[in-house]
């Protein structure tokens, strides 16, 4: 087996709009699909709702046939750089404070409506024939969200109805 030498490595640098950079070193070898996921994973995003650009064209999840950063599109490049978009089309809750702060966030729908995702994930009580749900959460400096229950950070708060 042969071992991995400096070469055989890349580094790969995801950029958020927000100005956050996050750096992962990878065999170049690696498909960029996995990356992308595990990217994606790692900060707490379903990663149907990123949208991955790398020199102004979007990276597309499960392109056939896969591709690897020892593409020829990556020669020459080290960092890879991958700019991070949410595209977020669902409801979303975002919460910002300038210190850590604990917060309890309740949402309840309108009668007839039913949750059908929740993230974290979070029991709905129906009260009056009202869901309803609540989140108990750390908010901390920069926007990041501990969510209690279940042990996690977040980025935000996700709901479907």
């Amino acid at each position: 087996m042969e071992s991995q030498t400096d070469d055989d490595l890349i580094t790969v640098e995801f950029r958020s709009l927000t100005g956050r950079k996050d750096n992962y070193t990878v065999p170049r070898s690696s498909l960029v699909d996995t990356a992308l996921y595990n990217h994606a994973n790692a900060n707490g995003y379903p990663p149907t709702s990123i949208r991955f650009v790398h020199n102004g064209s979007e990276l597309k999840l499960g392109q056939q046939p896969p591709l690897a950063f020892n593409d020829p599109i990556y020669a020459g490049q080290d960092p890879i750089v991958i700019h991070v978009v949410l595209s977020l089309r669902k409801p979303v809750i975002y919460l910002w404070a300038p210190e850590t702060l604990d917060a309890k966030v309740e949402l309840e729908l309108c009668e007839d409506w039913r949750f059908s995702a929740l993230y974290p994930t979070a029991s709905a009580v129906n009260k009056h024939g009202r869901e309803k749900v609540s989140w108990d959460v750390e908010v901390k400096e920069g926007g990041t969200i501990y969510h209690k229950e279940s042990d996690t950070e977040v980025a935000y708060l996700y709901w479907e109805a």
